[in-house]
């Protein structure tokens, strides 16, 4: 049995990251091997996983996945010895909508996974009353298997009294999480800022968290209280070795599932990672540019003329070029004034207010480098630019979601598709090996 546990919280902003990272540290320091995975299609929160657990953190997205891609997922990157820690996205039950639509949620995660949870109460202004809130989520769906709560922040050991007086007798109490200052993560306009930007105090995390939480009891639920899951396997065969993927990988493009990282290499290709702002462009056979912050880094990436002569050289002799939300945006005239790659006609601008965000459905109006002509595209997208364009042809027609402009996303161009849609490859993998196959063939 893979020993598991999911810590979900009551709603956003309760501190569930930082309590996830805490039990990931603390585990770890117990000496034991921790796979992390975040439910939801967040990039931010699986780097700092990434760096505590020092495993790769994979998500879990009952939206963009199948129940059965979920499963072979998780069963793929954990092991008999392993403890998986799965953080929640939202509020537990928060999903695709208010009425009777679970999918995305983490509550519909912790049932696909026959995996217990814990609720993260975020407390304050609020004493007794917590022991209703703890009734309501024990009860809302008698197929969830929650086992505890923590607290957080909780700043007295009266005010802790009080509150797992609440709930005695409804859910047991984990411990809590002290009001500290040197734990807290840096915000911006997308989040939490990324885990290379960060110093971590790994060892006050894991003191805290073992002075505060009942590790010993969480070890014991994830040993003991999990499900039996079946063994789904999947074989990918390497049929396009020798086939080069330039990746841009640094500050300005660095959210990437690993899966889709992953399938590249699985089918065979060498996956040569490079930055935009700062190195030449690589001998490659195709170009993966994924989401991240070229609003933050526009003059830097504008003034390394050089692999943008590259870049564009090779796209006008038909290398295959695939980018993502960011790297849609590398693809453009200008960034905030900033010159790109030039290779649409169209320019984005940083907005104070967001933008988009959410899930996204888009069916594909001809064909790309990605999909034929009439396929469906799950994807989601979370941004504050906007783009103009003009003359620019468009293969996605959305169902759910913005995209770029009027209900378009997925700019094409010779062998180039830009969008604001993110995909993930365990949902979609016939788009990676449809782009390799070009890769390879051009």
């Amino acid at each position: 049995m893979r020993a598991r546990i999911v810590i979900g919280g009551v709603q956003s902003g309760v501190g569930k990251t930082t309590i996830t990272l805490g039990i990931i540290a603390a585990l770890r320091k117990m000496g034991y091997d921790v796979r992390p995975f975040k439910v939801g299609p967040d990039f931010i929160d699986p780097s700092h996983q990434r760096v505590v657990a020092g495993n790769p953190s994979h998500n879990l997205d009952s939206f963009m996945m199948a129940p059965e891609q979920i499963r072979a997922s998780f069963l793929k990157n954990t092991s008999d010895e392993s403890i998986a820690v799965i953080e929640g996205v939202m509020g537990f039950f928060d999903g695709m909508s208010g009425k009777n639509e679970e999918r995305g949620s983490t509550s519909h995660v912790s049932k696909i996974l026959k995996a217990p949870a814990i609720l993260v109460a975020g407390v304050g202004p609020i004493a007794r009353s917590i022991g209703a809130v703890a009734l309501g989520y024990r009860d809302f769906d008698p197929d969830v298997n929650l086992q505890g709560v923590i607290f957080n922040p909780v700043g007295s050991e009266k005010y802790k009294k009080i509150l797992e007086d609440s709930i005695d007798g409804i859910l047991p109490s984990l411990g809590h999480f002290p009001k500290d200052e040197r734990l807290a993560i840096g915000e911006r306009h997308l989040g939490l800022k990324m885990a290379h930007e960060i110093k971590y105090d790994l060892e006050r995390l894991a003191e805290v968290t073992l002075e505060n939480i009942d590790l010993e009891r969480l070890v014991e639920i994830a040993k003991n209280e999990p499900g039996e899951i079946e063994e789904e396997n999947v074989e990918t065969e390497p049929i396009y070795k020798g086939c080069r993927i330039a990746l841009a990988n640094d500050e300005a493009f660095c959210f990437y599932y690993p899966e889709n990282i992953d399938i590249l290499r699985e089918l065979g290709a060498e996956v040569l990672e490079f930055s935009p702002i700062r190195d030449p462009f690589p001998d490659a056979d195709g170009l993966y540019i994924g989401g991240g912050y070229p609003e933050l880094f526009a003059k830097a990436l504008s003034e390394n003329e050089t692999t943008i002569e590259a870049i564009k050289k090779r796209v006008e002799e038909g290398m295959p070029l695939y980018a993502e939300c960011g790297g849609m945006m590398y693809t453009l005239k200008e960034v905030d004034g900033y010159k790109m790659l030039g290779i649409f006609d169209a320019k984005a601008k940083m907005r104070e207010k967001l933008q988009a965000i959410g899930y996204v459905l888009a069916e594909t109006r001809s064909d790309t480098i990605l999909a034929e002509a009439g396929k469906t595209i799950r994807g989601h997208e979370f941004h504050y630019t906007e783009v103009a364009a003009r003359n620019v042809k468009f293969g996605y027609r959305m169902i759910r979601g913005k995209g770029i402009a009027d209900g378009r996303d997925g700019m094409i161009y010779k062998n180039v598709l830009a969008s604001y849609t993110h995909i993930h490859a365990i949902s979609h993998p016939e788009a990676f090996a449809r782009f390799l196959r070009l890769c390879h063939d051009t």
